[in-house]
């Protein structure tokens, strides 16, 4: 199918939503919420004269790949349809690791088979996946493995096929024609899908793309267009960082010199990378937050509006704000106005192999003829451009370490220009403050504190990591006022939380707690990394009741980390509650109740233990009779507590 989309101003919008998660429990929530937002789209189009012309969704749709789950997302798509005026031939979907049905699969079995897949070097797991993914020998394997996604092809069977067959594992390419005044730009829509190896566990680092996915949806580019001058949007789930290390390099490194535009979900909230006019990548990456994931979240969407000549764009950011149940902008971007953000693509260059070689070759005696021999490049972020890996940058920094002082100066110098300058991209800037970190980090006390205050949150939490690690007490009131800061974002609050740690006092512990008590909404941003910080110090036993409170806390990922916390700390206290969360109906927290317990073992009395054995016995009578018996990670975690018991 080709699209054809004609427009006498020369641009085009698109809508961008994401982490729908329609669940039966929420219909009433979701309702409103849905409701505000068609109400928000119609003010939109009435105000700025905005709509849209194509509809992107990055994943989670259904809440956990359910049938009933896609009849409740397409009633509300249809809704959107009309009010849009928009056919469903122009929505445009990949799906995310809530549209997996886990009682298809057995959670042992992605366990086994995502090891299998990862457990040996580079070569070996690309030549593993290929095989995987194309061979018909292992035809009945991908059906095994891929099964879980049964309920989101129906979907799009009965409702989107105009980008049906799927290539495996479920990615697509499709063309768009976009002509203004007979001008013609063409538009490469890519969906690859990040979720096809996913588990119920924590995936950060285990997820696969793999390389037939990416270069065969690429290939078909290349083959019937024309790279280097149409616009291409690729669509995902995840973030890249969230895959293997080894597929991430590849992938990032197709994915960010080809496409335009990078357009994913998966961490709930609004976060933009727009890529400048020095460098080899060409590639910005936009992501939505969460339409709906509750109050516990950020819920946003995003508008984009691009002219397809200038290759200049205009970002509209909503956010949803519960207190007064209204779609507002999000006043983290303000340019040019609240709510907004402009920009212009970057120049499509890739620097010479000569470039390359010369960072191969760092000589160990005089870092600075790294930026003599970069002369074409106006600033040090060209360097960085280079260095634009974690492989390549600790070879930088190991490099750095065996500089003389006087090289070593001037890169800290150059690296500290980069790191403060707002002018320069969001990756550079990281990247250069990671450097500081781990070269001079000791030494940069004032400077660290200094990017505490920058206005870009990524900046902020790429500073806060020195601070803890360093123990720069100048920073550490800084640290708690952001903690505290219920405007914070909520990536910049997890990353303080983490190194609050650090600094190990009674304070810490009581602003940690504070915080997670009050900010309910949200608390499991920080939640986690605020307990494991705990978990770490040898608190005063008054903070033991508050954590042991936190077992009742109203969001199941607060529950599921105080309980991890108990995995660590033995106290008796925390029994009685840690067996009332086997009963809870988030599948993570009543598995990490159990794992907890395992360690109690020895100090239950025979009522406490009656009655863990009681609701074990009854999970798995229940289960028995279900379609598909798969016990999953909790049903394994019950398993082993009940062999400890008897």
């Amino acid at each position: 199918m080709i699209l054809d989309i004609t427009s006498k101003v020369g641009t085009l919008t698109w809508l961008h939503l994401s982490d729908i998660h329609f669940h039966e429990k929420s219909k009433d929530e979701l309702n409103l919420v849905f409701n505000r937002f068609l109400y928000d789209i119609e003010n939109f189009r009435e105000e700025h004269n905005l709509t849209p012309d194509l509809i992107f969704i990055t994943g989670d749709i259904a809440y956990s790949g359910k049938s009933s789950q896609y009849s409740m997302a397409q009633d509300f798509l249809l809704k959107l349809s009309n009010a849009v005026n928009l056919e469903l031939n122009r929505f445009f979907l990949v799906p995310g690791n809530h549209d997996v049905d886990r009682d298809k699969t057995s959670a042992l079995s992605l366990s086994l088979l995502q090891e299998h897949l990862l457990k040996n070097g580079k070569e070996q797991n690309e030549e593993l996946i290929r095989c995987f993914l194309v061979e018909e020998e292992h035809r009945i394997d991908r059906e095994l493995l891929l099964c879980k996604h049964d309920g989101y092809l129906d979907f799009l069977e009965k409702n989107y096929p105009h980008f049906l067959p799927l290539n495996t594992p479920h990615y697509f390419v499709e063309k768009v024609e976009l002509t203004n005044n007979n001008k013609e730009k063409i538009l490469w829509i890519v969906g690859l899908n990040t979720a096809w190896l996913g588990r119920p566990e924590e995936d950060r680092n285990l997820l696969l793309l793999g390389r037939p996915q990416v270069l065969r949806a690429f290939a078909r580019i290349e083959e019937q267009g024309d790279p280097k001058n149409d616009l291409i949007v690729l669509l995902t789930h995840h973030p890249l960082k969230w895959l293997a290390e080894w597929d991430e390099e590849f992938c990032r490194q197709q994915i960010e010199t080809r496409c335009d535009f990078h357009l994913r979900g998966h961490l709930h909230d609004s976060i933009m990378n727009f890529t400048g006019v020095v460098g080899p990548q060409r590639c910005s990456e936009i992501a939505a937050g969460a339409l709906y994931g509750s109050e516990q979240w950020y819920n946003g969407y995003n508008f984009v509006q691009l002219d397809f000549n200038s290759l200049k764009g205009r970002i509209f950011v909503r956010r949803y704000e519960p207190t007064v149940q209204a779609w507002q902008p999000d006043v983290r971007y303000k340019k040019p106005e609240f709510g907004q953000f402009g920009w212009e693509l970057g120049q499509r260059f890739s620097f010479s192999q000569k470039s390359y070689e010369v960072v191969k070759r760092i000589p160990k005696t005089s870092l600075t003829t790294i930026i003599k021999e970069f002369k074409s490049a106006p600033t040090v972020s060209s360097l960085v451009y280079e260095v634009n890996s974690w492989e390549k940058m600790n070879d930088l920094i190991k490099q750095a370490k065996e500089a003389t002082p006087e090289s070593k100066d001037q890169l800290v110098l150059s690296l500290l220009k980069l790191a403060s300058d707002d002018s320069e991209e969001l990756l550079n800037r990281q990247i250069a403050i990671s450097c500081l970190s781990r070269i001079s980090g000791a030494d940069l006390h004032e400077e660290f504190v200094t990017l505490l205050y920058d206005s870009e949150p990524k900046i902020r939490a790429a500073a806060v990591t020195p601070i803890g690690t360093y123990k720069i007490m100048d920073g550490f009131q800084r640290l708690i006022d952001m903690l505290e800061d219920p405007m914070e974002n909520h990536l910049v609050k997890e990353s303080v939380a983490s190194s609050l740690g650090d600094f190990g006092n009674v304070e810490v512990c009581s602003k940690l707690l504070d915080a997670i008590a009050s900010h309910k909404s949200s608390a499991f941003f920080f939640g986690y990394s605020a307990l494991k910080s705990l978990a770490d110090l040898d608190i005063n036993a008054d903070y033991y009741e508050r954590v042991i409170e936190l077992l009742n806390h109203d969001h199941f990922n607060i529950r599921s980390a105080a309980a991890n916390y108990f995995k660590k700390h033995v106290l008796l206290d925390a029994i009685d509650p840690l067996i009332n969360l086997l009963k809870d109906e988030e599948e993570s927290t009543s598995q990490h109740a159990a794992e907890a317990l395992q360690k109690y073992e020895k100090i239950l009395n025979p009522k406490q233990r009656e009655n863990v054995i009681s609701y074990i016995d009854k999970f798995f009578n229940e289960i028995k009779d279900t379609p598909i018996n798969t016990p999953g990670w909790r049903g394994l975690a019950f398993y082993t507590l009940k062999s400890l018991l008897i």
